[in-house]
């Protein structure tokens, strides 16, 4: 599917060293676009944490592609189920890494939002991962006027996408650190 799409992944680990620097462990990854998703999806045992769009054919064409990827998510708007896959992650967590956008939205490319602080707050280390996505023509990748389908649909009619991801170090939590802070210092 990424190649068809013409979307090209570089990382600054190869994919062994990237898979021991991110198992068990939680991913803050800047969210700039739809296209966000195949850099977790191109990883193996990584889960992405998102929440599905809400129109029937966008959702039917993001779970299409996630399938053909054999990829793992977790919708946050099924609650049950997603605290089933968290207490199974936290018995064995060195077995995935889970992808989160702290921001909770795309952000408009100037910079990033406060990230939520409730997304670190369970005691785990936090690896940041810093996204940078190019297109042609130099064409932003988050066109915030167009309908969420328009963006996608943009993205879709583009030659080639290039997207530069860096895993960064790792961050443990220190203890007794308000939640705000250290979601500060993760970003």
């Amino acid at each position: 599917v990424r190649r068809v799409l013409g979307i090209q992944i570089t990382y600054n680990l190869n994919q062994d060293a990237m898979q021991k620097h991110l198992a068990g462990r939680i991913v803050a990854v800047n969210h700039i676009s739809v296209y966000d998703m195949f850099v977790p999806l191109n990883l193996p045992q990584a889960a992405v944490i998102f929440a599905k769009p809400k129109g029937r054919v966008l959702n039917f064409l993001i779970q299409s592609i996630v399938r053909n990827m054999h990829g793992i998510t977790w919708d946050v708007y099924h609650k049950r189920a997603l605290v089933k896959h968290y207490r199974a992650w936290k018995q064995q967590p060195q077995k995935l890494c889970l992808f989160v956008a702290p921001e909770k939205t795309i952000n408009n490319g100037d910079g990033l939002f406060a990230f939520e602080a409730d997304l670190f707050a369970r005691g785990y280390e936090v690896v940041p991962m810093a996204l940078k996505m190019r297109l042609p023509f130099g064409l932003h990748p988050h066109a915030s006027y167009l309908s969420y389908f328009g963006r996608l649909w943009r993205l879709l009619s583009l030659p080639f996408i290039q997207i530069e991801a860096n895993a960064l170090a790792a961050r443990p939590p220190l203890k007794h650190q308000f939640k705000p802070d250290f979601a500060r210092s993760i970003q």
